[in-house]
């Protein structure tokens, strides 16, 4: 059963499974920890806000020093459009009412972007590390900016993608 009832303590099981991506779940995150990399750039949260099947992961670099407002802001208590969880919570809401005429754009949206996330990473932890050599700050900051502009641009993107599937 769900609780592990007769089961015995050694054997480890006490819970039971279930998805990661339910209609209460929060937040998801997948993380990188790559000691070959300086801990600031190998260090990597890939961070979705709100349902992980209706939401895009977006990179969390450990060495960046702040994050926009739009994930720091926010509560589920009052709709804000300037809350990065409202955007993808929206989404979530919004395709629940017909989920079978909105999940295929909803995951060709999603994929591209975080495509997008995947092709540019070498690209960009590259310049990272090099900057990292020469000046530790400078890279430090290079991350923090590239966190926070695709943070920033993902939210803006998903807003516009909500309006999208009103419209649809």
């Amino acid at each position: 059963n769900r609780f592990g009832a007769g089961m015995r303590p050694a054997e480890g099981y006490m819970g039971w499974e279930r998805p990661i991506s339910i209609f209460r779940c929060s937040y998801a995150t997948v993380i990188q920890a790559r000691g070959w990399l300086p801990a600031w750039i190998g260090g990597l949260v890939w961070f979705a806000e709100d349902d992980p099947k209706t939401s895009v992961y977006m990179p969390l670099y450990a060495g960046a020093t702040k994050l926009p407002e739009s994930v720091e802001i926010g509560t589920r208590a009052a709709f804000d459009r300037k809350a990065a969880w409202w955007a993808f919570d929206f989404v979530s809401n919004w395709a629940n009412l017909r989920w079978n005429a909105m999940h295929k754009d909803i995951r060709e949206r999603g994929d591209a972007i975080e495509k997008g996330f995947f092709d540019q990473q070498a690209e960009v932890e590259k310049k990272a590390v090099d900057l990292y050599q020469k000046d530790p700050a400078a890279a430090r900051q290079f991350i923090t900016d590239y966190t926070n502009t695709m943070v920033q641009k993902t939210v803006e993107e998903w807003w516009k993608f909500s309006d999208f599937l009103i419209v649809k």
